[in-house]
């Protein structure tokens, strides 16, 4: 019978592009090097794990539309798989300066589209993948979701009261059957993280631990 570590290890060293993972390691010091959101983020990851870092600037599954009106031509920062006993779970993590509603529903696209390409590579690797134990990560230094207004055709939805401040993001990959809002969506875990500007490189630095 095929060894699952060993399918994954093989396919991830030998068949996938050169670079395109991070060596395995407990510790993965992840950057946002863009002059207007630099940040620095000590990730501490307790377990076997995976990394991808700056996913949004590699290579993903080329069958998704990459127009802007699908949302999927842009990732999130970066990506941890996990391994939870027999399964896997995926950590999402987008770096932010400000959040407000605008930026939010940006990184709404942004989560759904690293989820989708996550399952895919996932698939190729053999990861068992538990959807419902997704988790999204989001660092910022300023929150200023203020009144939110939705978009012309769009519900309206309290972006901070019902969905940052409780602590999930809603990733729509189905229809609304029946005008049911929730019906098309999955909730994952949200995690907003202030980061505090360091003054002398003038950049945002944390530690986050991943378990």
């Amino acid at each position: 019978m095929l060894d699952a570590r060993a399918r994954y290890i093989y396919i991830r060293d030998e068949l996938m592009a050169e670079n395109y993972f991070e060596i395995e390691s407990n510790q993965y010091v992840l950057e946002e090097t863009k002059e207007s959101g630099k940040t620095k983020l000590d990730v501490i990851v307790n377990k076997e794990n995976i990394c991808i870092a700056n996913f949004d600037e590699k290579k993903r599954c080329g069958f998704f539309k990459d127009g802007s009106t699908s949302g999927m031509k842009k990732c999130s920062d970066h990506i941890v798989f996990i391994r939870n006993g027999d399964s896997w779970k995926i950590c999402i993590i987008e770096m932010k300066t400000t959040v407000n509603g605008d930026t939010w529903r940006a990184v709404k696209q942004k989560v759904r589209a690293s989820f989708l390409n996550c399952l895919a590579i996932a698939a190729v690797l053999g990861l068992p993948i538990v959807e419902t134990e997704t988790e999204v990560y989001t660092t910022y230094e300023h929150e200023k979701f203020g009144v939110n207004k939705p978009k012309l055709g769009e519900r309206y939805t309290d972006l901070k009261k019902d969905e940052w401040d409780k602590h999930r993001i809603p990733v729509h990959i189905a229809g609304d059957y029946n005008n049911d809002y929730d019906a098309g969506r999955i909730y994952f875990k949200h995690t907003a993280y202030k980061l505090e500007r360091d003054l002398d490189t003038n950049q945002l630095e944390g530690v986050l631990v991943l378990s």
